[in-house]
């Protein structure tokens, strides 16, 4: 990668994360506002402008930290391990388990990613953000489907239930569009290499 190259990279990546937490800022706003408008309400009112920004960046902040967690523990697995029973060919781990990874294949994946962006493939990064405010958006519908059951009625309750699940199906199968899309990419020869190397050197497989 050459230095406009990476200059590009970069600038794209930090666009990519100021646009991620804009919009888990207001995403988070407009669900809190949706369940408690009048209390969102007196809050703006009462805050001056600074006030107001820092909680804005508050709620994005809080919105990645617990998503970004979320994903980790859960939604990624469920992502991966679908994808895999459904598209065995075509999915990621089913990539690494033919090239005799047999634990730890998120960790393969993240090493692959990281070979394809150290090679110029920045794009990759910006398409993972997008897909990650599907995942922000399915978190805070998580959320607000379990406040909803708590203190709404049933009906309201079942209405964020049902965006929650379709809104986390969409994720799962743009997710799964993308890995694809990413394994087409690791299967070229230049990168596949590169990348049996890079497993071999961290001991998730061994010496052909």
């Amino acid at each position: 990668m050459d230095g406009n190259e990476n200059f590009i990279h970069v600038r794209d990546r930090r666009f990519d994360i100021v646009v991620s937490y804009l919009f888990s800022s207001v995403a988070t706003i407009a669900v809190l506002w949706l369940l408690q408008p009048k209390q969102i309400k007196e809050l703006f009112d009462s805050s001056n402008l600074y006030l107001t920004i820092s909680v804005l960046l508050a709620f994005g902040v809080y919105a990645q930290v617990m998503t970004r967690f979320i994903c980790e523990l859960f939604f990624y697995r469920v992502q991966h391990r679908l994808h895999w029973f459904f598209r065995d060919d075509k999915s990621a781990y089913g990539f690494f388990n033919d090239m005799g990874v047999r634990h730890q294949r998120r960790i393969a994946y993240t090493e692959a990613r990281r070979i394809l962006r150290e090679q110029g493939e920045g794009t990759e990064d910006v398409r993972r953000g997008e897909l990650h405010m599907l995942y922000v958006a399915t978190t805070l519908l998580i959320l607000a489907s379990a406040y909803a059951w708590k203190f709404k009625d049933s009906q309201v309750a079942l209405g964020w239930s049902s965006i929650a699940i379709l809104t986390f199906t969409v994720a799962i199968y743009a997710d799964s569009l993308q890995h694809e899309h990413e394994v087409r990419q690791f299967s070229r020869r230049e990168f596949k290499d590169k990348i049996r190397s890079q497993l071999c050197s961290i001991g998730l497989i061994g010496e052909e």
